[in-house]
């Protein structure tokens, strides 16, 4: 049976992983510098209601009441009253997958517009990030487990190609988004690697990390 990385439930889809291995993942995370969270005013919004990667019915409420808004609308953020203007058509797609139902499946991988809800919605809340990070692991883990040195790990690698060929889309008109979907892949990675006792060559996705060139040219 294939071994996955634990994420709990997340939309309907379970992993199972021993507790060993999960407590060893537990709040992993290798990219450097942090990736990009959503800007304001709905990235504190998301923030604050996604704190511990779940909605309450209260916190369920604010949201569907931005996604439906037509007119501003105040909400509560982290205790103080803001004021939101109608969400534009990404950001009420982002919305209307955190209120769900949802198929992560759907959007992995997927078209442009669902992939950047994917990547926009890991930079809601680092609770959320990290269950979304999970969720890919899985996948290149699956991945992993048909790569060997005979086949030059050409499963693990075409889906890591397949993945940033879906980002690619969002590089030039949303940096941010990008960096963040690269920086997911790669912590993604980073947890495959350590849950298979480093056994993943770093070449295989090293070129991952994002920023390195840009942060070196900044020095």
């Amino acid at each position: 049976m294939q071994a996955k990385i634990r994420a709990g439930r997340v939309w309907g889809k379970r992993a199972v992983l021993s507790a060993s291995a999960a407590a060893l993942l537990l709040g992993a995370s290798w990219a450097d510098p942090p990736p990009p969270s959503l800007p304001p005013p709905l990235g504190p919004l998301l923030n604050d209601v996604l704190a511990d990667g779940s909605l309450d019915a209260e916190e369920k409420q604010r949201l569907v009441a931005l996604e439906t808004a037509s007119a501003p609308v105040t909400l509560s953020v982290a205790g103080a009253p803001t004021t939101f203007a109608p969400p534009d058509t990404a950001d009420r797609a982002l919305l209307a997958f955190l209120i769900g139902p949802s198929n992560l499946r759907e959007h992995w991988l997927g078209p442009q517009e669902k992939m950047r809800v994917f990547v926009r919605a890991s930079m809601a809340s680092p609770a959320l990030r990290d269950m979304l990070e999970r969720y890919a692991a899985n996948e290149f883990l699956t991945a992993w487990r048909s790569s060997r040195m005979s086949n030059d790990y050409k499963p693990v690698r075409q889906l890591l190609a397949d993945y940033m060929e879906a980002l690619k889309p969002l590089e030039e008109p949303h940096p941010d988004e990008y960096r963040a979907g690269q920086a997911l892949a790669y912590d993604a990675m980073q947890r495959v690697n350590v849950f298979v006792g480093l056994a993943v060559p770093g070449w295989i996705y090293s070129w991952l990390k994002p920023d390195r060139a840009a942060g070196e040219a900044q020095e």
